[in-house]
């Protein structure tokens, strides 16, 4: 073995170590800082790791931490497995690679809006089934209609009441 491959082994041992939300913030960093094909590939790997897991997967979509640690606090005792990113592009991404059962996605995000990842999500056979429950802190009364157009499967508007959130999120993952 060459130089390199030991230390891609050593890389890969590592990360072998973390649990898993560790992990997806640690390829959420790599995506940050070089969107290369060998990000996917690490995706890929992620995204197979998660599915032998056999738990439900909740991927996150909000650029503000307050609100990611709320909803993160609201979804620590149904037994999920929580994915974060920060921006559409990351989602997009994210959710192609991991294919989470349920997205929560909040509608302001950097590089492309929460309304646009829900149509492009939406508009592919591929992942048109993923349930996602759209989230915005704007006043704006065109944005439920926008909604319902790129058809999101929930909408709310921030400050979410626990009880309702909680509600819609085992509805969309089917739990009783």
């Amino acid at each position: 073995m060459t130089k390199n491959n030991f230390a891609f082994l050593d890389v890969l041992t590592r990360i072998a170590e973390l649990k898993i939300e560790q992990l997806f913030n640690v390829i959420g960093i790599i995506v940050k800082l070089s969107r290369k094909v060998i990000f996917q590939g690490m995706l890929n790997i992620f995204g197979n790791f998660l599915k032998m897991t056999g738990q439900k997967k909740i991927l996150v979509v909000d650029d503000d931490r307050v609100c990611v640690r709320l909803i993160r606090g609201y979804l620590k005792d149904i037994g999920c497995e929580i994915l974060v990113a920060t921006d559409g592009f990351e989602a997009l991404n994210s959710a192609k690679t991991i294919i989470p059962d349920l997205i929560i996605l909040d509608v302001m995000l950097p590089e492309i809006n929460g309304f646009h990842v829900c149509r492009l999500l939406k508009f592919d056979e591929r992942y048109k089934t993923i349930p996602i429950i759209v989230l915005t802190a704007r006043d704006h009364a065109e944005d439920e209609k926008i909604s319902d157009e790129v058809f999101a499967d929930c909408y709310m508007k921030k400050p979410i009441s626990r009880k309702e959130f909680l509600q819609e999120v085992k509805r969309l993952l089917r739990f009783n």
